[in-house]
């Protein structure tokens, strides 16, 4: 129905003017097009950021327990829970799991220079699935600055560690595969769109 008000009403413009209003057409649908590509790319380059920084995440929750258990072996009588606190490893866990709840700058690295820039995530799926690593990061940081007071059941400890840091792991594969899928529903969406738009037009 509105195509055929759209012809009648093309009919009664002159040839110049039936010319310029397709022309006029054509270019806003190529805008949209092209503004509706740069967008998805842009998110694209924002997720795959956000997923490099999920990703190093298990990286890290590994790092701290074999950090941990060495900084035990060199120094025998000092307190495990203070040199967790001030731990790189921990820190950047810790501020990479902010950002990518709520956005902000993460270092680059655990020399804590540079910056990468996160915007954060309103999904609520992931939102969820970050707090539920939260939760069981906070339960790896406990085991092991456990091990201070408990020298005598280190072997036992470490080994509530390494399950714990699975745990741990677990829940960030979790929240990495839903950021996953979340990446390839945008660009079948974006697919579709561009198809409709070719097929109409």
């Amino acid at each position: 129905m509105n195509q055929l008000f759209i012809l009648r009403a093309l009919a009664k413009l002159s040839i110049k003017a039936q010319l310029t209003g397709m022309v006029i057409v054509f270019a806003l649908i190529m805008l949209f097009m092209v503004v509706s590509v740069w967008q998805a790319h842009q998110d694209q380059r924002r997720a795959s950021i956000a997923l490099e920084v999920a990703s190093r995440q298990q990286l890290f929750t590994q790092k701290l327990t074999k950090e941990t258990y060495l900084y035990l072996q060199q120094n025998a009588q000092s307190d495990v829970a203070t040199f967790i606190q001030g731990n790189n490893t921990r820190v950047l866990f810790e501020q990479s799991l902010k950002a990518l709840l709520e956005g902000g700058t993460v270092a680059r690295g655990l020399d804590m220079s540079g910056e990468i820039k996160l915007p954060g995530t309103s999904d609520e799926e992931q939102r969820e699935l970050l707090l539920d690593v939260g939760n069981q990061w906070q339960k790896l940081i406990k085991v092991l600055s456990r091990a201070s007071a408990e020298r005598n059941n280190l072997n036992t400890i470490l080994r509530a560690a390494n399950q714990q840091s699975v745990k741990t792991l677990t829940t960030m594969d979790k929240a990495i595969a839903s950021w996953q899928k979340a990446s390839r529903e945008r660009d079948e969406y974006l697919e579709k769109l561009l198809i409709t738009l070719l097929v109409r037009f």
